[in-house]
């Protein structure tokens, strides 16, 4: 019977010890806790979205080197820059004071890129090729947030903090050809194989007629560290719920991209690869490789840029009890 009567005491202890509610002051104040203090944590809850402009950095190399290939009235070049990116983010803040908090998150980012070139001459020469690179990556973040109010409804704010992007980039490369080329003149030629025989005839190759297409695909992957800082406004609805919107640059960059790359063609040749991915300024190639290859270095990808965010800010006050805080 006492070992009953002792469980119970110390499962009534450890309830009243560990318990937490969102109740009101008021009603924890009714509670007969003259000789215990109770503690309030204030906390939001922030979910939101925006867009960015990103710099790209050696994608954009690429895609502005290559169009100096592609010159004249046989050739077409419709592939730009890459420039923006979209995000999508979450978040909770514990707010220390009303002015300052420190907060934790999530999100995802997202671009992409495509892009088409080649030669066309009267029907007689067809190049076309086709290029997509798509960026996707999750992001833990954390941040200092300082807010001041202006008025009863609308605050400023300024915000900072480090990013971490598990990203993967993938790269697409498709060709197709359709060759006819006509050789009408006949020529004279020596032999490689026994210059000894003399001059040989050739009355020459009426039509030389190729098609045929390939793909390369490249997936790679990287882990990038970022920082962010910003300032914004928020508008409050009521006391739990209000806007928010601001404008923040980001700096992420990374030049250590990994993974694997594979080839095809319809002549029924395949390669695959696992390596590095290289910027190789001559001749010029973006491509991955497994050993360094002549006049290269580590390509690299830049997400940094301005974002411009809006969202929904959502706030409560949690509170324990029952806890001998001072």
């Amino acid at each position: 019977m006492f070992k009953k009567k002792s469980s119970m005491v110390v499962l009534i202890l450890l309830l009243f010890f560990l318990t937490g509610t969102l109740k009101s002051e008021s009603s924890i104040g009714n509670a007969n806790t003259s000789d215990l203090t109770q503690k309030s944590f204030p906390i939001s809850f922030y979910l939101g979205g925006g867009y960015s402009l990103v710099n790209g950095d050696d994608i954009n190399n690429y895609i502005a080197g290559n169009k100096k290939l592609y010159t004249g009235e046989t050739a077409f070049y419709n592939w730009d820059e890459i420039e923006d990116a979209y995000n999508f983010d979450f978040g909770i803040t514990y707010h220390l004071t009303k002015k300052i908090g420190f907060g934790i998150g999530g999100g995802y980012l997202s671009l992409s890129n495509s892009g088409e070139y080649g030669w066309k001459d009267g029907g007689n020469v067809f190049s076309d090729q086709s290029r997509e690179y798509s960026f996707r990556a999750f992001v833990l973040n954390g941040n200092v947030l300082y807010s001041y109010p202006l008025v009863s409804r609308l605050k400023v704010f300024a915000a900072a903090g480090m990013d971490i992007y598990f990203g993967k980039l993938k790269h697409v490369h498709k060709i197709q050809w359709d060759y006819h080329l006509t050789q009408s003149d006949p020529y004279w030629h020596i032999p490689i194989s026994d210059p000894t025989i003399g001059p040989i005839y050739n009355p020459g190759t009426e039509e030389i007629h190729s098609t045929g297409s390939s793909e390369k695909t490249e997936d790679m992957s990287s882990t990038i560290l970022g920082f962010h800082g910003g300032l914004g406004i928020e508008v409050a609805v009521n006391s739990t719920f209000s806007f928010v919107a601001g404008g923040y640059y980001r700096f992420a960059r990374s030049g250590d991209f990994s993974g694997e790359k594979n080839y095809s063609n319809s002549m029924g040749d395949s390669l695959g690869i696992n390596g590095t991915w290289w910027y190789v300024e001559n001749p010029l190639r973006l491509e991955i490789e497994q050993d360094q290859p002549e006049n290269s270095r580590k390509a690299e990808l830049d997400l940094g840029g301005f974002s411009f965010q809006i969202g929904i800010r959502a706030r409560f006050s949690f509170k324990l009890f029952g806890l001998p805080f001072n």
